[in-house]
């Protein structure tokens, strides 16, 4: 292998590296974003519960 096919081999296993980086950084965000949505879901739905509860009691 010539020194410019090596070259052009590890910059593509760089570029290879850096778009799995972000995938993984997109990824990341997404299971973020999704847990936080989950989390007020269910904050709202606890609220919404315990105002039909007080009402039922009252």
């Amino acid at each position: 292998m010539t020194t410019k096919k090596k070259k052009k081999v590890r910059f593509n296993v760089l570029r290879t590296e850096e778009k799995e980086t972000e995938a993984i950084a997109r990824l990341k965000r997404k299971i973020f974003i999704y847990s936080v949505v989950e989390v007020i879901i269910v904050l709202v739905l606890i609220a919404f519960g315990t105002f039909l509860f007080s009402i039922t009691l009252s």
